[in-house]
């Protein structure tokens, strides 16, 4: 059966089978849900189809990865691919390896009863047991130095966590492990695979220090993702005089490919220009296994950095959530023979939606909602603006449609094109139970009476905030009476998807009302409850937000 295995992180080694339209995230609305902060409440979805298998990132903040690149649509996976989300990383495994034979079954020895260990191999001699017998003495010196370097390199190399360390310290073991190289480069691709740039060199001193790269050279090792040797470029039959490590004094030169993955990173040059230290095919076969480490200490430091930085964002995000809260109300309001209730829930960690209890005078307050075009970040900042201007404007106004008008010219000045907010805005005379009502290209609010029948509170058409600088918008007045309740909600709430494509819709809103009571946080827990079972686990796109109150 195919699985996600998890390699890394405090989940590693727990495995999920996979199914058809399965999600992963940190909510419980998830299919798998793991406890993590990197990981958004629904973060990817795994779709099959004609037995291939597809992951999409629905939203998240920290992104997802197949093998290190960024999933912008729907993305084909493949057996053996890592897929990153947030910073857990998972191995795709299609085929997983089952035993086919019967079930074994493991015991340890009995305590006091072990075995006695008849011989410690120390680490210096632990690589000669392995060679196979009837080596030459000289042979098997050598291919114990070749292999202890291998080991020193890959222990050296995995330490390494920052790219930009790893190539200094690569040339430098590479120039103590082949005496007879006089200078060593490494050059990398763009992450395209295109173009190579300069990453490290490094000369021996004394020696002349400007390191010749041949194009052509560089272009076949990496197309043809295979070596090059050449023990004496002047009898090289494949270099002509015109050649530029001809032209340049070189002698002997050994080029290899950095691969990872199936992924060419870049290469590595070794170069000499002394006739008498000319590299064999020994020395060749030692330095592909080192170009294969660097490889894979490349691969590893570049994930490392991919996963500081989620870590990083993800901290950052999850501190813009704490501050775009505290431009939220602390506590619903408290006025005589009214109850006032609010509920606010962002899509990604913050949103563009908005709303506000705001002092007017002793006598009046403002109730807002408000929906920023857009989400995420750009949309949060809009919102805390928001937040101030409204409470600036709306100070001894009564007046709904002034407090929109002056904050629609000071919006149309500074928004980016394209940017517009839509809102609500009640000003309630709590004594005279009047409500004056302007709307800037918002949803209408509900007006639920004591009978149950639910209407709207429909105001003269007004254009969104942000549009047309100096548009003057009007306002309505309306009468409460004992037993009123009235709703003001962002479009994230009817236009809720199911998993079938259906909207939640304003029809379902209104029914939900009409059966909620004359309890605000009873009515706006109706609906959160009606929405999610609704949508049944399919992520939302939207921002959720609610303002409710009633008159006792």
């Amino acid at each position: 059966m195919a699985q996600l295995r998890v390699t890394s992180g405090p989940h590693a080694g727990q495995t999920i089978p996979l199914k058809d339209g399965l999600t992963i995230g940190r909510g419980s609305i998830s299919d798998v849900y793991l406890d993590e902060n990197t990981l958004s409440r629904p973060h990817a979805k795994l779709e099959k189809d004609n037995g291939t298998w597809a992951i999409t990132d629905l939203g998240s903040s920290s992104g997802t990865f197949v093998n290190g690149v960024p999933v912008r649509n729907t993305t084909v996976i493949r057996d053996g691919d890592d897929i990153g989300l947030g910073s857990i990383l998972f191995k795709l495994d299609l085929e997983p390896e089952c035993p086919t034979g019967t079930g074994v079954d493991v015991t340890w020895d009995p305590p006091g009863g072990g075995t006695r260990i008849l011989e410690n191999v120390s680490e210096a001699n632990q690589i000669e047991p392995l060679l196979p017998s009837g080596l030459a003495k000289d042979a098997t010196k050598l291919m114990v130095k070749r292999l202890r370097l291998l080991s020193k390199f890959a222990v050296a190399l995995g330490n390494v966590m920052e790219a930009e360390k790893l190539f200094p310290l690569v040339l430098e073991k590479l120039l103590h492990a082949f005496p007879g190289a006089e200078r060593g480069c490494v050059m990398l691709c763009d992450p395209d695979g295109s173009n190579l740039h300069a990453a490290a060199a490094l000369a021996r001193p004394g020696v002349k220090s400007q390191i010749s790269v041949s194009r052509t050279v560089a272009k076949q090792v990496i197309d043809t993702r295979s070596a090059l040797l050449s023990a004496d470029v002047n009898d090289d039959e494949r270099f002509d005089p015109r050649h530029t490590m001809v032209r340049f004094g070189l002698r002997s030169v050994m080029c290899a490919p950095m691969v990872c993955e199936n992924t060419v990173l870049g290469l590595i040059q070794l170069d000499s220009s002394n006739p008498r230290s000319q590299f064999s095919k020994a020395d060749m076969a030692l330095f592909l296994g080192i170009a294969g480490h660097a490889a894979l200490a490349l691969s590893k430091a570049r994930l490392h950095e991919r996963v500081v930085a989620q870590m990083i964002l993800q901290k950052d995000l999850q501190m813009a959530e704490r501050i775009q809260h505290c431009f939220l109300p602390k506590a619903p309001p408290k006025k005589p023979g009214f109850r006032f209730a609010g509920s606010y829930s962002a899509a990604q960690h913050v949103g563009g939606d908005y709303y506000d209890f705001v002092d007017i005078s002793d006598n009046a307050m403002g109730i807002v909602v408000g929906d920023v075009a857009g989400k995420g970040v750009a949309a949060a900042l809009y919102m805390a603006r928001l937040s101030s201007e409204m409470r600036y404007h709306a100070r001894g106004c009564l007046s709904a449609g002034a407090v929109l008008s002056a904050l629609n010219r000071e919006l149309t000045m500074e928004m980016e094109s394209g940017m517009f907010v839509t809102m609500a805005l009640l000003v309630l005379e709590p004594k005279k139970r009047k409500i004056t009502m302007s709307s800037a290209g918002h949803l209408a609010p509900l007006l639920r009476k004591p009978d149950g029948t639910v209407s709207e509170l429909q105001t003269k058409g007004n254009i969104a905030l942000g549009v047309l600088k100096h548009y003057e918008y009007g306002e309505t007045e309306y009468a409460l009476r004992s037993g009123d309740l009235v709703l003001l909600y962002t479009d994230g709430i009817t236009e809720a998807m199911s998993s079938s494509g259906e909207m939640f819709g304003a029809a379902r809103l209104k029914e939900v009302v009409s059966a909620g009571g004359n309890d605000p946080q009873r009515i706006l827990a109706s609906i959160s409850r009606s929405v999610e079972e609704h949508a049944a686990g399919h992520p939302q796109s939207d921002d959720l937000t609610m303002v409710c109150f009633a008159v006792d």
